[in-house]
């Protein structure tokens, strides 16, 4: 028995419902980008730190910034060239930037290229 519930009423389970429109599961955990009366979603700002790094370290720094859930993601913008991208929510950007800072420490290069 599937759990119904009050926004899909007897459709489908929340995970598949979307204001009535097809399923889709990515929508609904994301949100829809239609503004709805009484829409209080705050959008999260996010903050983005250009690094330049050893190619051989990408890996281990991407795993510890995703091991602390919720901080932030690394992308590899050009891995021969050691060039990568973190972003993170901008209240957390102090936590990120410690958090470099401890990998600067255990003797990583990490070279900040720029904060936005």
């Amino acid at each position: 028995m599937v759990k119904r519930t009050a926004a899909c009423k007897d459709r489908l389970p929340f995970f598949l419902c979307n204001s009535g429109r097809k399923p889709h599961i990515q929508r609904d955990i994301r949100g829809t980008s239609e503004k709805t009366e009484g829409d209080d979603r705050v959008k999260p700002q996010l903050s983005v730190i250009s690094l330049k790094v050893p190619q051989k370290d990408i890996y281990y720094i991407s795993w510890t910034i995703d091991a602390c859930e919720g901080l932030g993601l690394l992308r590899t913008d050009d891995p021969k060239m050691g060039e990568v991208t973190v972003f993170t929510p901008s209240e957390l950007l102090g936590d990120m930037l410690g958090c470099i800072e401890g990998l600067k420490n255990e003797g990583l290069e990490i070279n900040i290229v720029n904060v936005s």
